[in-house]
């Protein structure tokens, strides 16, 4: 009785946990609408940096989702060239072997699909490019590739609330 108890108490929570709506995630000069199911990864991705021994730059923001089985990075950079937000996310795509004629657009950001793997586990990304001053905020959505039909949508709505400054 008391394990179905506590079962039931986390499923109850679960459901309000899924059905708050949405959180606002914020980071210098980049936010995004999420499900209160995220959770901020920014402190887990200062750990990893600082114990490899890397140091990034940039402004960055890491958000994971374990219940839907989506993540976020976003991370900016400054380019010496007077590249348009097109021409940053062109060029990108041609470094991840994709077709400058697959880039589409989310809210006025250029944006690709591309599949990768991370440890072993395929992936699939739908990267967008915001441009804010001088500044590129490179966005990636992903999730595993068995299940990129079902949460494509989601990754794409998600990606369809980012404000950039």
């Amino acid at each position: 009785m008391k394990k179905f108890l506590a079962i039931a108490i986390i499923a109850i929570m679960m459901i309000t946990l899924v059905s708050c709506g949405t959180k606002t995630y914020e980071t210098d000069g980049f936010s995004i609408e999420l499900s209160p199911t995220f959770i901020d990864g920014g402190s887990i991705a200062e750990e990893v940096l600082t114990s490899t021994g890397s140091k990034y730059e940039g402004n960055y923001a890491v958000y994971v989702s374990l219940i839907e089985g989506i993540g976020i990075i976003a991370a900016t950079e400054t380019s010496d060239e007077d590249f348009t937000a097109f021409e940053y996310t062109s060029n990108m795509a041609d470094f991840l072997d994709v077709s400058s004629s697959e880039i589409f657009y989310i809210n006025g950001a250029p944006a690709f699909e591309c599949s990768d793997y991370f440890y072993g586990s395929p992936l699939m990304t739908i990267i967008a490019c915001y441009e804010a001053d001088g500044e590129f905020w490179m966005v990636a959505s992903f999730c595993e590739t068995a299940k990129y039909e079902e949460k494509k949508a989601d990754m794409i709505a998600y990606l369809e609330t980012i404000e950039v400054e």
